[in-house]
C-alpha cells in the first residue's frame, strides 16, 4: 500500500533487486508521471501490477488484493506504506484532520490484515514514524496514528504472524519529509536523513532479524532536544544528552540565514532586551538574518509546526507558560513580548521576596 508514493517505489525497487518477480503497487490515486516512469523501469525486471484503491475502504482494498492473487497466484508479503499528513496546532485541529491521518495508517493496516487472513504471508511490514515514540510538534494526529499502528503490529504478532513495524526518521530525497515546506524541512531534517539505499538495507536487516519494533533515525538526539516539548526535562533526553543540551545550536541558525523578505509593514528593530531575545529565537527557527518586532510570523515563511515548537522554546527560555491560543492571536515579536512579560509578572507575584531576588540574580 502507498505503492505509488516515494517510499513504496523505493521498496518495490529493493524487492525487485532481491529477486521478487511479482509486485502489486496499490495507490489511492492514479500514478504521477514520475511514478509511471519508475514503474516502467521496474517492469523491465519483473511483473508489476498497478492497482488504484483506497486502503481505508474495505471493498476497494479487498478487490485490489483479489486482483493481485488472481494475477500472481497468491500473496507472500505486505509492505504497508500508506499515510497522510494534516499538520496543525492540536488545540484547533479539526476532527476531520484526525480521521484523515488515522485512516490510512491504523485503519488501513487493519483492513489489509483482515483481507489477507487467508494468505500464507512470509511477512507483513508497517512503515511507521519516529513521531510515534518521540512526538513531533504540530503532528498530534500523526503521532497517535503511527502509535496505533505500532500497537496493531504487536497484536498481529500475538496471533503468531510475522509482522514488524519500523518507526522511521525523515528520509532524504523521498517520502513526506521531502515534500515539506522549507521551514518544516529545516526543523525536521536539520541534522541528517536516511538515504533510500540505507533505508532499504535497514528494512532487510530488520526483516532478517524479525525485530517486532524498531526505530531508525538519521540524526543525533542532542539536536532533536532543541525542538522537543519538555526537552532535557524528559528522562530519555536527559540520559542521552547530558547537561550540555542548552549549548547546542538550534536548527536554522548559522550562515545559511537568508534576508528578511519584503513585507507590507516596515522593519522595526527590537526595542528592548526581551524583544531582542525573542527575535533571536525567531531568527534561529526560520533562518532569517533579521526579524522586525511587528513582522507577522506566517508572513515570514513560518508555519504552525515551527510556530508551536517556537512557543515551546520561548516558554522554556523564560520559565513561563504562554497560552497558545493567545500567542497565535497576535504572533509577532512585540505581541509575544507582551504576553511573556505579563506571565513573568504573574509568576513573580507568586514568589517570596527571597525567591524573587534569586530569580532576578539569574542571567
Amino acid at each position: 500500500t502507498g505503492g505509488l508514493g516515494d517510499l513504496g517505489l523505493v521498496m518495490a525497487r529493493w524487492l525487485i533487486d532481491r529477486g521478487a518477480t511479482a509486485i502489486a503497487l496499490i495507490g489511492r490515486s492514479a500514478p504521477s508521471a514520475a511514478a509511471e516512469q519508475a514503474v516502467a523501469a521496474l517492469r523491465a525486471s519483473g511483473d508489476v501490477l498497478v492497482l488504484q484503491a483506497d486502503v481505508t475502504v474495505r471493498e476497494q482494498i479487498a478487490t485490489a488484493l483479489a486482483t493481485a492473487r488472481q494475477r500472481f497466484g497468491g500473496l507472500r508479503g505486505v509492505v504497508h506504506a500508506a499515510g497522510d499528513l494534516r499538520d496543525g496546532a492540536m488545540l484547533s485541529m479539526p476532527a476531520e484532520d484526525v480521521r484523515s491521518v488515522f485512516a490510512p495508517k491504523a485503519l488501513g493496516a487493519w483492513l489489509v490484515h483482515e483481507c489477507c487472513a487467508g494468505d500464507d504471508l512470509d511477512w507483513f511490514v508497517c512503515f511507521s514514524s519516529a513521531a510515534a515514540l518521540l512526538g513531533s510538534p504540530g503532528q498530534a494526529n500523526y503521532c497517535a496514528a503511527n502509535a496505533a499502528m505500532d500497537a496493531f503490529v504487536q497484536y498481529r504478532r500475538g496471533l503468531g504472524k510475522r509482522t514488524i513495524t519500523v518507526d522511521w526518521g525523515p528520509w532524504a530525497e523521498v517520502g513526506m519529509a521531502a515534500r515539506l515546506s522549507h521551514g518544516e524541512r529545516t526543523l525536521r531534517t536539520a541534522v541528517g536523513t536516511i538515504n533510500p539505499n540505507l533505508g532499504s538495507a535497514i528494512t532487510e536487516r530488520l526483516l532478517a532479524a524479525d525485530h517486532a519494533h524498531a526505530m531508525a533515525l538519521g540524526y543525533d538526539f542532542r539536536h532533536l532536544v532543541q525542538y522537543h516539548p519538555g526537552g532535557p526535562g524528559l528522562s530519555l533526553f536527559a540520559e542521552l544528552v547530558g547537561e550540555d543540551s542548552e549549548l547546542l545550536p538550534s536548527a536554522g541558525a548559522g550562515p545559511a540565514a537568508v534576508p528578511r523578505p519584503d513585507l507590507p509593514r516596515p522593519y522595526v528593530e527590537p526595542r528592548n532586551d526581551l524583544e531582542r531575545r525573542i527575535a533571536n529565537l525567531w531568527q534561529s527557527a526560520i533562518g532569517l538574518d533579521a526579524v522586525g518586532v511587528h513582522d507577522a510570523f506566517f508572513e515570514l515563511g513560518g508555519d504552525s509546526v515551527i510556530g508551536n515548537q517556537l512557543l515551546v522554546q520561548i516558554n522554556r527560555t523564560f520559565g513561563i507558560t504562554v497560552d497558545a491560543k493567545e500567542a497565535f492571536g497576535s504572533f509577532t515579536v512585540a505581541g509575544l513580548a507582551e504576553l511573556v512579560e505579563a506571565e513573568m509578572i504573574k509568576h513573580l507575584d507568586t514568589l517570596t521576596e527571597q525567591q524573587a531576588r534569586d530569580a532576578a540574580a539569574k542571567p
